[in-house]
C-alpha cells in the first residue's frame, strides 16, 4: 500500500485532495507525509476510507485491504507513532533545556523540527556529565650509547646521542650499497658516437661517503642546490654522485650515471631503501623534543625542594652542553678562517665544501655561483673568487656575533639562571647548525632513581606478562596521534628494511609505582577481580541496590589505581636500569592526557537559573556518628540529623523582640556589623547601647524589665 498512501498523504500534494494528484509517476521526493497520516490515525476509519478513495483513483477499488491486512497496516503505524512521541519529547526536552541556558537559537532549531519538519539538530540534554580518572601517557626515545660501526663528522661529535639512535634505527652500515650502471661514449670506425653501457656497475658503500648517521638523514631530505638543481637533488645524492664519479675507471668518457634504487645484492639496500628510511626518522625528529627529568618522572615538591632551581632544564648536564657548544664555536672559528685565508677559485670551492655544515648552499651570496658561471671567463676565474669572499665576510661575522652573544637576561641585575645557560648553549648550537638541528641535553635522575628503577623493573606486571603489548599499543596508537604515527612509521621501516623489535626494546615506567600494578594503557588495569565485594564507603548510594543484586557486578576506585603519568619508553637493546648519576638523553616523541571513565555514574539533568537576590546566610552543619563505631552513614542517619537541625535552629533562634531588651546586646550567635565609617552599611552598637543606658537610667527609680528570649 505505499503507492496509495502516496495519494492519500502526499508530501508534495499537487491539489487540496488526493483525487488531484498528477497522474504521472512520483518522484522519489514525494513520499509519505508521515505527520499528515500520524496526526489523521487518532481517527483510523477515516484513514482506511483515505485509503480507499487512493485506490479507487488508481482503478483498483478491489484492492482494499481486508481485516487481515489493515491489523499490518496498523502495527506499522502504531511503531511510528511510539517513535515520534520518543522524537517530541526529546525535543521538548531539548528545546527546554536550551532555554533555561538562555540558548534561544538552539531552542528554536528544537522546535522547528517538529513544528515546521526541519531538519533534526544534534541534541544536547542527554549528554550527562561523567566523572573519570585522568593521567598522562607519553612515548620517550632513550638513546642507545654510541655506535662506532659509522663514521663520525661534525654533526655527530655536535650531538652523538640522536647520532647513536638513528645509527641503531639505521643498521649495519655494511648493508648500504650504492650502484648505478655507467654510460659511456663510444666512436667507431665511421666515427660515429654511440651509448655503450659498461658490463660491471660501479659500487660503493655508505661508509665510502664519510657521513655520519645524523648527516646522511639530514642531507637526505635537504637540497643540494636550491639555485641550480630541483627538490630530487637532495645533498645526500650529490655526496653520493661524487662518491660513484671518484670510484669510476676513465671518467671522461663517461656520459651519465644510472643510479638503482635497490642494492647490488639480495641482502643489501639501495638509495631507494636509504631515503626511505632517512624520510621517517627525519619525520620523528622533527616531531619530536628533547627529554629532560620532569618528562620521565613524577616531579615530587619534597624532593625539588632540596634540589638546585634549574628551571625548564631540570636535571641537565650543562657542562656538557656547554663544552659541546664551545668545540662547536671554536670549530667554526677555525673554518671560517681558512675559508676566508683561501687564495684561488680551488682553494675556496675546497674551504667552502668543508664550511657547508655552517653555512648550506642555501645562504651563498650569488657572487660564490658566478665563480664558475656559464659563459664566464676562465681568466678572471680567481678574480670572481675574492669578489666571492667579500661577500661572504660579513655574513660570517654576523653568524661569528651572534653565536658569541651575551646570555639573554630577564633580570640584568641578577646573574643567568641554569635554565638561561642551558638555552643560550642550544641556541649556539642551532645557530651553527640550523634552526632544525636536534640538540638533546644529557639529564641524570637524581634522587628520582629509585622509583624509576623500581618500576622499570616490574616489566613483567605491567605489561601483564606480554611484553608485545607495548608494540602493539604503539601500532594502535599511531592511529589517532601524530607522534605516535611518525614514531611507528619509522618503527615499521627499521623492521622491514633492518631487523626485527626484540621484547626489550620496549620498557614501562608508571608513577607513583605501586608493586605489582598494571600499565594503564592496559584494560586489565581497570578490571577487578570476580567476586570482590564493593566497598560501601567508595559507591554512590543510589548504587546499593544496583549491585547488592547483582553479586557478579564490582565496583573499582579507579580513582585509587589511576597513575599520575604511565610512559612508554623504546630503548633499544634493553635498559636495565639507570643509576643516579648516570646521564641519558632521549626525545618525547609524543604525550596526550588519557581520561577513564567512572564504571557506574548517576544520570541526571541539571539546569542552571538565577538564584534570588536576597538569600539567607550560610551555614555549616557538623553531624557525628549517633552510634559508637558506625562503619557507614545511611541515607536515614543524614535526614534525621537534618531534621533534628532544622528543630534545633528554631529553638535556638533569636526573634526580633528578644533584642528589645538589654540581653539582646549579649545573645551569642548574633553578628551584628560594626562600622564607625559610612562607607559599609552596619548597625550602629554602641549607639544602641547608649540608649539602652538611658532608658535604664530613666527608670532606675521605677522596676525594670527585662524581656528574656529563649537561650
Amino acid at each position: 500500500f505505499i503507492w496509495p498512501l502516496r495519494l492519500a498523504f502526499p508530501w508534495r500534494p499537487a491539489g487540496a485532495d488526493a483525487k488531484d494528484e498528477a497522474n504521472e509517476a512520483i518522484g522519489a521526493r514525494d513520499v509519505v507525509d508521515g505527520v499528515a497520516l500520524l496526526a489523521a490515525w487518532s481517527n483510523s476509519v477515516a484513514v482506511r476510507a483515505r485509503l480507499k478513495d487512493a485506490l479507487t483513483h488508481l482503478n483498483q477499488p478491489g484492492a482494499i485491504p481486508n481485516d487481515g491486512e489493515w491489523s499490518q497496516v496498523t502495527t506499522v503505524i502504531e511503531d511510528a507513532l511510539d517513535l515520534a512521541d520518543s522524537v517530541a519529547d526529546l525535543l521538548l526536552a531539548e528545546g527546554t533545556h536550551q532555554i533555561v541556558q538562555g540558548n534561544m537559537e538552539r531552542a528554536s532549531a528544537a522546535m522547528n523540527v517538529g513544528d515546521k519538519q526541519q531538519l533534526p539538530i544534534e541534541t544536547q540534554v542527554n549528554r550527562t556529565p561523567r566523572g573519570g580518572a585522568s593521567y598522562t601517557q607519553r612515548i620517550v626515545v632513550l638513546c642507545p650509547a654510541d655506535d662506532a660501526q659509522w663514521p663520525s663528522d661534525r654533526r655527530s661529535r655536535a650531538e652523538p646521542a640522536a647520532n647513536a639512535w638513528l645509527a641503531n634505527m639505521l643498521g649495519d652500515p655494511a648493508r648500504y650499497r650504492f650502484s648505478a650502471q655507467v654510460h659511456r661514449a663510444q666512436v667507431d670506425d665511421d666515427g660515429k658516437v654511440h651509448d655503450v653501457i659498461d658490463h660491471d656497475p660501479v659500487v660503493i658503500a655508505i661508509a665510502d661517503l664519510g657521513l655520519s648517521p645524523l648527516s646522511a638523514v639530514f642531507m637526505a631530505n635537504s637540497v643540494a642546490d636550491p639555485h641550480l638543481a630541483d627538490a630530487g637533488e637532495t645533498g645526500f645524492r650529490s655526496v653520493m654522485v661524487a662518491a660513484l664519479t671518484g670510484a669510476l675507471v676513465d671518467p671522461r668518457t663517461v656520459t651519465g650515471l644510472d643510479i638503482s634504487q635497490i642494492g647490488d645484492g639480495p641482502n643489501t639496500l639501495g638509495l631507494g631503501h636509504f631515503e626511505a628510511l632517512a624520510m621517517t626518522l627525519k619525520n620523528v625528529l622533527d616531531k619530536a623534543r628533547p627529554v629532560t627529568r620532569k618528562d620521565i618522572v613524577r616531579v615530587e615538591d619534597a624532593l625539588e625542594k632540596n634540589l638546585p632551581d634549574e628551571g625548564e632544564y631540570p636535571g641537565v648536564d650543562l657542562a656538557d652542553l656547554q663544552a659541546r657548544a664551545a668545540a662547536l664555536s671554536t670549530d667554526f672559528d677555525t673554518s671560517s678562517g681558512t675559508l676566508l685565508a683561501a687564495i684561488g677559485a680551488d682553494a675556496v670551492h675546497a674551504a667552502l665544501a668543508a664550511f657547508e655544515d655552517f653555512l648550506p648552499r642555501a645562504s651563498w651570496p650569488r657572487q660564490v655561483f658566478a665563480i664558475d658561471a656559464p659563459k664566464a671567463d676562465p681568466a678572471l676565474r680567481d678574480a670572481r673568487a675574492a669578489d666571492a669572499l667579500l661577500a661572504l665576510a660579513p655574513i660570517i661575522a654576523a653568524k661569528r656575533d651572534a653565536v658569541n652573544g651575551a646570555v639573554p637576561l630577564l633580570d640584568p641585575l641578577l646573574p643567568p639562571t641554569h635554565g638561561q645557560l642551558a638555552q643560550q648553549a642550544i641556541e649556539r648550537v642551532k645557530l651553527l647548525l640550523g634552526k632544525d638541528f636536534p640538540v638533546l641535553p644529557r639529564c641524570r635522575l637524581g634522587p628520582y632513581a629509585n622509583e624509576f628503577n623500581a618500576s622499570l623493573a616490574d616489566k613483567n606486571a605491567l605489561t601483564a606478562n606480554d611484553p608485545w603489548r607495548v608494540s602493539g599499543w604503539l601500532t594502535q596508537m599511531g592511529r589517532v596521534h601524530d607522534g605516535a604515527d611518525h614514531f611507528v612509521a619509522a618503527l615499521c621501516a627499521h623492521e622491514a628494511m633492518n631487523d626485527t623489535a626484540q621484547p626489550n626494546d620496549f620498557m614501562l615506567v608508571q608513577f607513583p609505582h605501586r608493586v605489582q600494578q598494571t600499565w594503564a594503557a592496559l584494560p586489565e588495569a581497570w578490571r577487578n577481580a570476580d567476586g570482590v565485594a564493593f566497598d560501601p564507603k567508595q559507591v554512590p548510594e543510589e548504587l546499593h541496590n544496583y549491585l547488592q543484586n547483582r553479586p557478579g557486578a564490582t565496583f573499582k576506585d579507579i580513582q585509587r589505581v589511576a597513575p599520575d603519568i604511565a610512559i612508554a619508553l623504546h630503548t633499544p637493546g634493553g635498559r636495565a636500569s639507570i643509576a643516579a648519576d648516570e646521564s641519558f638523553a632521549g626525545l618525547v616523541c609524543d604525550e596526550w592526557p588519557e581520561f577513564i571513565p567512572d564504571p557506574f555514574q548517576t544520570a541526571g539533568i541539571a539546569f542552571h537559573y538565577d538564584a534570588p537576590g536576597a538569600r539567607p546566610p550560610q551555614s555549616i552543619l557538623l553531624a557525628l556518628p549517633p552510634r559508637l563505631n558506625q562503619d557507614a552513614w545511611t541515607f536515614d542517619d543524614v535526614l534525621d540529623v537534618i531534621h533534628e537541625g532544622f528543630d534545633l535552629a528554631k529553638l535556638r533562634a533569636v526573634r526580633p523582640s528578644d533584642l528589645g531588651g538589654g540581653l539582646g546586646a549579649l545573645l551569642p550567635g548574633n553578628y551584628l556589623p560594626h562600622s564607625y565609617t559610612d562607607d559599609l552599611p552596619s548597625v550602629q552598637v554602641l549607639e544602641m547601647q547608649r540608649r539602652a543606658q538611658a532608658h535604664l537610667v530613666s527608670q532606675i527609680n521605677n522596676s525594670a524589665a527585662f524581656v528574656l528570649g529563649k537561650i
